[in-house]
């Protein structure tokens, strides 16, 4: 019986974490934390960069397509709501286009990313 006497005393003399457990804890959140944070932000950098470079393509369809059908560029330099073939669709950031239009155009998302788009339709993006 003492035996279990004296358990229950050291039960009852331990009732929280030492100063070193803590330390111990934090100094791992740390790490993790550490570790994680820059790869959660290339994870937004790389979403943001997809999310201009789908609003670029589409805009190149149209811009395309109404080549093909007027046989001419449509000067849409300055632009974020862009009509073309009757269609109007509004784009997140301005367009930019050579004096003399030949199908490239540089796409300025509003979070910042530049996309270039080249006469042959290659994207090409730029960091902010």
């Amino acid at each position: 019986m003492e035996l279990r006497q004296r358990m229950d005393k050291l039960k009852q003399k331990q009732k929280g974490f030492t100063l070193v457990e803590l330390i111990v804890v934090i100094a791992i959140i740390g790490i993790l934390a550490g570790v994680m944070l820059p790869r959660y932000f290339g994870f937004t950098d790389d979403a943001r960069e997809q999310a201009a470079m789908s609003e670029a393509r589409v805009l190149k369809s149209l811009y395309d397509m109404d080549y093909s059908t007027n046989g001419t560029w449509k000067d849409i330099d300055g632009k974020s709501t862009v009509t073309l073939n009757g269609s109007s669709s509004t784009f997140s950031g301005t367009i930019s286009c050579p004096d003399t239009p030949d199908g490239s155009f540089t796409f300025v998302h509003t979070n910042s990313w530049s996309i270039a788009c080249t006469i042959d339709g290659k994207l090409t993006s730029t960091k902010p």
